[in-house]
């Protein structure tokens, strides 16, 4: 666990500048990000809104997609929806991240003593940014496909898991803000807590039959990719997450796969991108 608790220094997030591709008519997309934090009457809720507001959060996210192109506009901002998630919509295009997801971040971190015997106040609050910088750029990466129209084959889901890891990984340099292992940590830790044995049918076959990988699954994916990417720093975590030998002798294999499939893809509406 030590080996695991110093590899989530190894991923950060801080101010990356990008060369662009040669002049094509994406250079013209000129869409802007607007960040928002929406009122609610819920005192507490609210009190956590303004508290995002105070640290600018939406503000930095919006700030970072505005480093790509985009052919329409897009809001990123924070509100209430009286459920623990995040996501993209596509009508109104924007990404919304919940209270209720963050408060689910906070809940699933406190539980697990382990690994916050290991990290004093400002390293959990670093921590679980890791996991929202981590969900904000798979919701990115929803939203880049939809405005932009990129052509993608499988589960959109799968894609946008995809592109998160291989942004942090190869656009994002490593000084202040981690965040591939603290992704890793929490669909890891949600996996534990949703037991699949011990559900009913019913409940079983709504979960098989979502949208999204199963959060153990999403848990080796990108471990594996981020072996793939870096067979001597993410050792350590693909020991801790159980991944399989038959399948980390693939993961080189498999992450070449999706490097060229990301750069293919979505490197040319890449123009820059800060969280300051």
């Amino acid at each position: 666990m030590k080996l695991f608790a110093a590899a989530l220094l190894g991923f950060v997030l801080n101010t990356a500048a990008f060369a662009g591709p040669m002049p094509t008519v994406e250079l013209l997309w000129s869409g802007k990000v607007t960040p928002f934090y929406t009122y609610t009457q819920d005192s507490l809720k609210q009190e956590s809104i303004e508290e995002f507001r105070g640290a600018e959060m939406a503000d930095r996210m919006a700030r970072f997609a505005q480093g790509f192109r985009l052919r329409h506009d897009l809001s990123v901002g924070f509100t209430s929806c009286d459920t623990a998630n995040a996501y993209y919509e596509p009508r109104s295009q924007m990404i919304v991240i919940c209270t209720e997801f963050v408060d689910q971040v906070l809940e699933v971190l406190k539980a697990d003593r382990q690994l916050m015997a290991q990290l004093d106040k400002p390293r959990q609050m670093i921590w679980v940014r890791g996991v929202l910088w981590g969900v904000f750029l798979h919701e990115l990466a929803h939203a880049i496909i939809h405005i932009n129209g990129v052509p993608y084959t499988g589960r959109q889901e799968d894609v946008a898991d995809q592109f998160a890891f291989w942004f942090a990984a190869n656009h994002i340099s490593a000084q202040v803000q981690p965040i591939v292992v603290p992704t890793i940590w929490f669909w890891q830790a949600l996996a534990q807590k949703h037991d699949l044995a011990g559900l009913t049918s019913d409940s079983l076959r709504h979960i098989l039959a979502d949208e999204h990988s199963l959060d153990l699954q999403r848990t080796y994916n990108v471990t594996c990719w981020f072996l793939g990417a870096n067979p001597s720093g993410a050792a350590s975590t693909a020991k801790f997450v159980g991944l399989s030998d038959t399948r980390a002798v693939r993961c080189p294999e498999e992450y070449a796969s999706l490097n060229n499939a990301m750069r293919s893809q979505f490197t040319k509406y890449i123009r820059g991108a800060s969280t300051r």
